[in-house]
């Protein structure tokens, strides 16, 4: 389905409550190894969502060019954020032995908290605009890798907005249990091949993504599907590659940085408990689809 889209109503929060008070009336915040669990919690209290600094409230009306016009205007807005969180969010993690960090907690509403960032490298490849464009072949036709990927039923909806400026989208998938989860993304792309002062100067890709909080025109259905939630950064960096033996010249190396928050909501309607694990469990792994599609689609390419 595709049709044209816009917006119209914007609220950004810029700042991040960070005093977790656990069950133990700790706060928390230790990041894994790759090969590490993710840890979960119970939390009786949660720094909520609206307080995260990717996370800006929209609400869309019926009409097509208030909804565009509200997407514009917060359309830099939303890459600087991306941007300058990546920067201070992963800089933790810029060590061969901490790439990965996975932050679970269950709240006492029901729901279920993420908070991630990923380093991931991608050596010896052609150029920056190649993985970016990778990264946007996955957003445009992401439902296509997760059903093959993770064996689920999925559906995208777009809704253009600006060709390679500003997309939204509504994501449907249904698990192998028969349970539905949905999502109502909008994402802000840019490269700056020639590299900008306001994002650090040299090249850079930044994909800012946001979650829509109500949409008249395409509202949630929480009776009959899980509300999945996500505020998500990506920054592509390039730096020279050093070649071996069997590799020619003129390559680089791509480095990928991603953090995100991401919250699926309680479920409102009745829901096994297999059915509601697996919802679970995959809360994180389009994260790790898109990382096997765009590895898949470079290398293939070399």
């Amino acid at each position: 389905m595709h049709v044209n889209g816009r917006q119209v109503m914007a609220e950004t929060h810029a700042e991040m409550n960070s005093d977790l008070e656990l069950d133990g009336g700790q706060a928390s915040g230790s990041g894994e190894t790759l090969d590490a669990p993710p840890k979960k919690r119970r939390v009786t209290y949660w720094a909520r969502k609206q307080s995260h600094p990717l996370y800006t409230r929209i609400c869309l009306s019926k009409d097509w060019d208030e909804r565009r016009a509200t997407l514009m205007a917060i359309r830099m807005q939303k890459l600087q954020s991306a941007y300058h969180f990546i920067v201070a969010r992963c800089g933790s993690l810029d060590q061969p032995s901490m790439r990965y960090s996975d932050n679970r907690f269950e709240t006492e509403q029901g729901d279920l908290d993420c908070d991630c960032c990923d380093i991931q490298t991608f050596e010896g490849v052609k150029s920056l605009r190649q993985v970016y464009d990778a990264v946007m072949f996955f957003m445009a036709n992401m439902e296509i890798s997760l059903s093959e990927r993770l064996g689920h039923i999925a559906v995208r909806d777009d809704y253009a907005i600006e060709d390679n400026v500003v997309y939204n989208s509504r994501v449907i998938l249904t698990n192998s249990h028969g349970v539905t989860a949905e999502s109502s993304v909008v994402a802000f792309p840019h490269l700056f091949a020639e590299g900008d002062p306001a994002f650090g100067g040299e090249p850079c890709a930044v994909l800012a993504m946001d979650c829509i909080d109500e949409d008249e025109l395409y509202p949630y259905m929480p009776k009959e599907r899980v509300r999945r939630d996500a505020s998500t950064a990506i920054v592509l960096t390039v730096s020279q590659h050093t070649p071996n033996l069997s590799e020619g010249g003129g390559l680089v190396d791509v480095t990928m940085r991603r953090a995100g928050f991401m919250k699926l909501h309680r479920p409102e309607f009745p829901i096994s408990e297999g059915g509601l694990q697996e919802v679970h469990d995959s809360i994180t792994a389009w994260g790790a689809v898109m990382i096997e599609t765009i590895r898949e689609m470079v290398y293939s390419q070399q």
